[in-house]
């Protein structure tokens, strides 16, 4: 039985380090299971998130705007989640950028407790740009599908071997624990200020596929994991001459 999760906080960082993510324990019954597991993917990694999660078709929306955070879409009668989730990211400008599984407890054991989460981008440095959460894990086309709003994302290459921590990031206990991250290979390869004026950040080890998305305060104080990822690499539709302007070789992609 899929239970829901309880209050969702960032896993909190001590000496420096972060400790491992636990992710959150689930404790209410849910009615429906595909409901539930987009849902609880959601609220999981949207630890920041004021309102409700909202179901809504893309009719709905002004995609002549930003898509608010904690709006769903999913399959029905009116068509795919991931037709919905194309539409409404091709309308914003989107592309993805980094791909990756988030781990989680408490999901269909046939989805081996992977989630999709992909971290979207005009390719615009400082642009627009989403988290977007599936209930299904890489290669699979999800069910549903959640944003989060990101106001401004900068992509950086983790190819990059002496580029170091990014300086909009490099401060209090986040610039703390991702220069710790630096030093054993895990780089840096998105940084985003979110909605909520929150900074996140996704860094990943390359030769390993392992990362974390981590958030923190403005001032990068209060920060924790809020994800632990696996599977973590750039997009294979990340376009060739973005990854060229980047340094990222083609081959690398999420698997």
């Amino acid at each position: 039985m899929l239970r829901m999760p309880k209050k969702t906080r960032p896993t909190a960082i001590y000496a420096g380090h972060f400790m491992s993510v636990e992710p959150s324990k689930f404790n209410q019954s849910a009615k429906s299971w595909g409901v539930a597991f987009l849902t609880s993917a959601f609220m999981i990694a949207n630890v920041n998130a004021a309102d409700p999660t909202k179901f809504i078709q893309v009719a709905e929306l002004d995609l002549n705007k930003p898509i608010p955070s904690n709006v769903c879409v999913k399959d029905d009668a009116q068509g795919t989640a991931l037709s919905k989730m194309r539409t409404i990211m091709g309308a914003r400008g989107q592309k993805s950028v980094v791909a990756a599984n988030q781990v989680v407890q408490n999901n269909d054991p046939a989805h081996g407790g992977l989630q999709e989460r992909m971290f979207t981008s005009t390719l615009v440095q400082g642009g627009e740009g989403y988290d977007v959460s599936s209930n299904r894990p890489l290669g699979q086309a999800g069910t549903g599908y959640c944003f989060a709003q990101n106001q401004k994302v900068y992509v950086f290459s983790v190819f990059n071997k002496s580029a170091g921590v990014p300086s909009g990031v490099n401060k209090g206990e986040l610039g703390i624990a991702l220069v710790n991250n630096d030093k054993v290979g895990y780089k840096v390869a998105l940084t985003m200020l979110t909605d909520k004026g929150t900074l996140q950040v996704v860094n990943f080890n390359p030769s390993t596929g392992d990362g974390s998305l981590k958030s923190a305060d403005g001032n990068g104080n209060n920060a924790g994991n809020l994800a632990a990822l696996k599977n973590t690499g750039y997009s294979a539709s990340l376009p060739s001459a973005a990854k060229k302007a980047l340094g990222i070789p083609d081959e690398n992609v999420a698997k």
